[in-house]
């Protein structure tokens, strides 16, 4: 479901990094990030992030306990906001005792 990758960025784009990085697998926090939130927070800080807007989601994978997400996405960074397009799929994981899905990374896909 498009959902969960539009919720995440909703939390970036709120600002709410506490929520964002609850969204994220514990493997992803370890391997991206060290485990160690400053990081997270500090990679959006220093990107001087606008927005994230997401555009033309398509299912590329989806099982009971995996999903893969394709996706355009628009980075908008800076004083001025400036448009930077990007095309990422995202990596979902179900967690059964949790009974939800988490953020399990981003991979660049060539245009």
């Amino acid at each position: 479901d498009p959902e969960w990758l539009l919720l995440y960025f909703d939390a970036i784009n709120r600002e709410d990094y506490a929520t964002a990085w609850d969204n994220l697998t514990d493997a992803y926090r370890r391997n991206k990030h060290y485990n160690w939130y400053p990081n997270f927070v500090e990679g959006y800080e220093d990107m001087n992030l606008c927005e994230v807007e997401i555009n033309d989601i398509s299912i590329v994978t989806n099982t009971s306990t995996y999903v893969k997400m394709f996706a355009q996405y628009i980075y908008k960074i800076g004083g001025t906001c400036d448009p930077y397009e990007f095309y990422f799929e995202a990596h979902f994981n179900y967690v059964a005792n949790l009974d939800r899905w988490f953020l399990d990374g981003l991979t660049t896909v060539d245009d």
